[in-house]
């Protein structure tokens, strides 16, 4: 091959490098943009699709009152201290109701602004989730891991009556029997019993409602103990089947 061929092929073979390296580093600089743009709206980098709500606001049953601005401020904010996306309660078209919306209605009406701190500051989502949608599953057991949890923790100090009158308070607001925590041995540690500690200390332990302490039953109501399971579901619109889609006359 003759020299100056060769001389040509390096020149296009570094041309096509620098080319290719100046494609990877623009594709690069705009997803960067594009990540930084959406963790500024209060996107979650595990996103799922994201899709944000319309100009104009429908259904807003809770958020009444609010503009369009507020009302994506306030979304934005909960995305943070849920750790979610807008898609996790909601699906297309934006404004139709979901059961995870319900969840979140009734969260916001009955905790949120049901309630307040026993200094009188307001609540928060990031109180109780700290950006774990289902913290119940994990937070109350972060400090009793590797120690003895056997006995008395948060209603330590209790002679047996108040220990009998608080054990059956719980079992009405939760409506639940008490082998629901214990088992033979009442001793003996649970997950249950676990979570209970957890929502008496770190929980109702310090919130107030209507200017008194907070109990289990401000939130359980003596329904059940998985209360958001028993919230109620809204009505799927089903197609007609075949050719029902207009009622038929009356035969005369």
């Amino acid at each position: 091959m003759k020299k100056s061929n060769f001389v040509k092929l390096l020149l296009i073979g570094a041309l096509l490098l620098l080319a290719i390296s100046i494609v990877i580093e623009a594709r690069q600089q705009q997803q960067a943009q594009q990540s930084g743009q959406g963790n500024a709206q209060g996107q979650q980098p595990q996103g799922q699709g994201q899709q944000r709500p319309p100009q104009e606001l429908k259904n807003i049953q809770v958020l009444k009152g609010m503009t369009y601005q507020q009302v994506r401020e306030v979304m934005n904010q909960w995305e943070k201290e849920l750790g979610v996306g807008c898609n996790y309660c909601h699906i297309n078209p934006f404004d139709q109701d979901t059961p995870r919306k319900n969840v979140a209605r009734f969260m916001l009406t009955q905790y949120v602004n049901g309630m307040k701190h026993k200094d009188g500051s307001a609540v928060s989502c990031k109180d109780c989730h700290q950006a774990d949608i289902s913290f119940l599953r994990t937070r109350p057991f972060e400090h009793a891991v590797g120690q003895d949890r056997k006995g008395l923790v948060a209603l330590k100090g209790m002679d047996h009556a108040q220990l009998m009158e608080t054990m059956q308070a719980f079992t009405k607001a939760l409506n639940v029997k008490c082998d629901y925590c214990h088992t033979g041995d009442f001793g003996e540690d649970t997950p249950r019993k676990e979570i209970a500690r957890f929502m008496i200390m770190d929980f109702s332990g310090g919130l107030t409602k209507d200017g008194k302490s907070a109990t289990c039953n401000d939130c359980h109501l003596g329904r059940a103990a998985k209360i958001l399971a028993r919230l109620p579901r809204p009505q799927q619109q089903r197609p007609p089947a075949n050719n029902d889609a207009a009622p038929k006359k009356p035969t005369e």
